[in-house]
């Protein structure tokens, strides 16, 4: 191809050096130059072929130099010994099972830690106040207690009463409190009397 590009770059010249030569008008120059012109076209064809030419010879000699590499590599790889995929373990060294005899006396048995009595805590809230029984009225303070309904009596009575509910609750601190005040705002009253033999008994003071 590049010997047919040159060999009608050749022709195109002689022609239109021909034709500028045996020129009797201007139509015939511009013939001429228009030969030249593809010549030149021709010239640079050629060029250009040449150089991918010698571009291609290159790449193909970097190719056949790295096959040639790789193939020198996979040879000495097929003859180098096969290698394990992991290295071995390092067995540590096994300590013997004799054991030699001890003079060592043998340790003295373990004696149990001392006893220590349970040291006593303290409860709390005081123990429930005992408030004795309320004696059964007789018929005459059944009418004292109607004629009297809305006095201290009553409201002492109360007062009382509530203290034992405090009592049996385990409440002993509001029961105290309430018989106290029983004593306080009833003094002359029945209720303030049983509030300070209850008192008493708890050894509490009014």
């Amino acid at each position: 191809m590049r010997m047919f590009l040159f060999v009608l770059c050749g022709i195109a010249i002689l022609f239109g050096m021909a034709l500028l030569g045996a020129a009797r008008s201007a139509i015939h120059e511009i013939e001429a130059f228009v030969l030249f012109l593809i010549a030149a076209v021709l010239l640079s064809g050629a060029a250009i072929i040449e150089a991918v030419n010698l571009t291609g010879k290159k790449l193909l000699a970097a190719i056949d130099a790295a096959g040639e590499t790789l193939s020198a590599r996979d040879a000495d790889f097929a003859a180098a010994p096969p290698r394990p995929a992991f290295p071995q373990a390092v067995q540590p060294p096994q300590p013997s099972l004799s054991v030699a005899p001890s003079n060592r006396p043998a340790p003295p048995p373990l004696s149990p830690p001392p006893f220590s009595p349970p040291s006593t805590v303290r409860p709390a809230f005081p123990p429930p106040v005992a408030l004795e029984d309320e004696e059964i009225p007789s018929i005459d303070e059944f009418e004292l207690a109607g004629e009297s309904a809305g006095g201290d009596e009553a409201r002492a009575q109360e007062l009382y009463e509530q203290a034992r509910s405090f009592a049996k609750g385990g409440d002993g601190h509001a029961a105290v409190s309430t018989l106290r005040q029983v004593v306080r705002l009833f003094p002359q009253s029945r209720a303030a009397e049983k509030a300070k033999r209850t008192l008493g008994k708890n050894g509490a003071t009014a």
